[in-house]
């Protein structure tokens, strides 16, 4: 189908459309349309432009009078939530739990489940740009690219969660200082990794980069001390910085107990994200062939890939990866709880969650160093490569299974080194301090 058939196509469903459906719809008709542009700007030598942003909302003045925090969020739908975004939550239950007045703002459509969950929660959907005395609000803001209506008040604070939603936050705060009179609220930044890295040199990556050299107050929070370290050395600087230590998922945890000591079977499990760089993916399969050549038992093995929907690939002599996409909880801890040996890659300072979780289910786990990521010291079951090339990774995955089948049950007795991982205890001690400090902001500052 060409993009003309396709925007075509999309035209006609658009009609009578769900608001869900609506706004999914939309979004492939601009992508098809920017296509269609981009082939024509082709054909006649000049530049196609394709970055599409999450379009800041268009602030319109608001008399809500008392402070509220406001959460930016790319959604919370729960089929589309990932690692990040659940975090991000995670968080914000802690901090909103200080205000009495906040409000979850997702630049997602509007989703069934996602908001009979946050009703649930005792949040009141509000329309875009509604003014509402509601002390517990929601407002989806459409799509991707939709722009709409959001009400600030003189005492509006705002929380990025992602590096588009910091942009359009920031943009928030500039408008809210010039139209009331007020000092520029500190724009409170949940920072899960270095989002420029997630593309190559681009207006995306300079504007990703932007996000963290704002004029204006940034409060960080950081997804580990290693991702803060990394800013820092960096030269990053931001108004006021906090940070907070992985944690296995409750669920998870509760899992671990259940299966601590399932018989391990020879089986590699591998995150396999295509579509994600960042975790190496095609650098994995190069191992996996020299490593099936070169391993005498290679054909006594199993090779399981999650995390990511794609097709099987052969590595040749009867050695293949099945790929089980994203798994369910249940089908998850299952996996892990009888994998003997991993394969996990991160390329960023971020320290990733499926090594952790593997490491801590008794799997014997190949990760990587970055910068100042070195993940060898915090569990013994992990082995961090500093050069994950091809050859490195066929060698240290050919030791890790010898090393199984030398200790069958040897990956459930290693120890962990992060004596906080497995605790319930508070993620973010830290967000008395962080609210606090907003607030006085506002006080001082009105």
């Amino acid at each position: 189908m060409t993009p003309r058939h396709l925007v075509s196509e999309v035209k006609a469903r658009l009609r009578g459309a769900s608001p869900s459906t609506f706004a999914r719809l939309m979004y492939a008709y601009r992508g098809a349309r920017a296509l269609g542009e981009g082939l024509r700007s082709a054909a006649v030598g000049t530049p196609a432009k394709f970055l599409e942003p999450i379009a800041p909302p268009e602030p319109v003045r608001s008399r809500f009078p008392d402070i509220r925090l406001n959460l930016l969020i790319p959604t919370i739908e729960v089929g589309r939530s990932f690692g990040g975004v659940n975090t991000a939550l995670e968080f914000w239950r802690a901090l909103s739990a200080r205000c009495p007045n906040v409000r979850l703002v997702t630049f997602d459509a509007p989703h069934v489940e996602a908001t009979s969950l946050a009703e649930a929660s005792g949040y009141t959907l509000v329309s875009p740009g509604e003014e509402s005395r509601a002390p517990r609000q929601i407002t989806y803001l459409g799509g991707p690219a939709l722009r709409s209506r959001l009400g600030v008040g003189p005492s509006d604070l705002f929380i990025g969660t992602f590096w588009r939603t910091a942009l359009a936050g920031q943009a928030l705060v500039a408008w809210q200082a010039r139209e009331f009179g007020v000092e520029p609220r500190p724009l409170t930044y949940l920072i899960q990794d270095f989002e420029p890295g997630f593309y190559p040199w681009s207006d995306e990556y300079v504007l990703a980069d932007s996000t963290y050299t704002s004029e204006n107050p940034t409060y960080a929070i950081f997804n580990s001390t290693t991702l803060q370290e990394y800013f820092n050395a960096n030269r990053y600087r931001f108004a006021r910085e906090y940070a907070f230590e992985p944690q296995l998922n409750r669920a998870l945890a509760q899992r671990l107990e259940s299966l601590r000591g399932s018989p391990k079977i020879r089986s590699v499990l591998i995150y396999g994200r295509p579509n994600s760089p960042r975790n190496a993916f095609g650098l994995i399969v190069d191992g996996l062939r020299l490593w099936q050549r070169r391993f005498p038992n290679a054909r006594d093995w199993t090779i399981s890939s999650a995390g990511e929907v794609h097709g099987d690939i052969a590595l040749g002599k009867g050695v293949t990866i099945r790929n089980v996409g994203k798994l369910s909880l249940d089908g998850y801890t299952r996996l892990l709880a009888k994998s003997a040996v991993g394969v996990s890659l991160m390329v960023s300072p971020h320290p990733s969650y499926p090594p952790l979780e593997m490491a801590h289910f008794g799997v014997r786990v190949l990760s990587n160093s970055f910068a100042n990521k070195n993940l060898g010291s915090w569990h013994e079951n992990l082995t961090s490569l500093d050069v994950p090339s091809p050859e490195r990774l066929a060698e240290s995955l050919c030791a890790l299974c010898s090393r199984y089948e030398a200790d069958p049950t040897g990956g459930w007795t290693a120890r962990s080194q992060m004596p906080h991982y497995l605790e319930a205890a508070e993620q973010f001690p830290f967000v008395d301090d962080l609210y606090r400090r907003l607030s006085d902001r506002v006080s001082i500052f009105a």
